[in-house]
């Protein structure tokens, strides 16, 4: 039941229940996590997006620039 109800309720998969507690009124659950294999969905981005061939492009459009504060791109 708590690994049905961490998904639904939560949207955490993949990762093995350990225990609920009752606090206070308040409900906790844990988890636990291996901490190898573990990597950000967005990881690759720049990968896949950062450099777009502009080979065969005639025009392009800019909305918006920012440089300053750590920042700069353009949109």
């Amino acid at each position: 039941m708590p690994t049905s109800l961490l998904y639904h309720a939560f949207g955490i998969q993949g990762t093995p229940y350990v225990r609920t507690r009752y606090e206070g009124g308040a409900e906790s659950f844990a988890i636990s996590r291996e901490t190898t294999g573990l990597r950000c969905p967005e990881r690759n981005l720049k990968k896949r997006f950062g450099r777009p061939s502009l080979k065969k492009r005639r025009q392009i459009a800019i909305d918006e620039i920012s440089i300053g504060k750590g920042h700069r791109y353009l949109t």
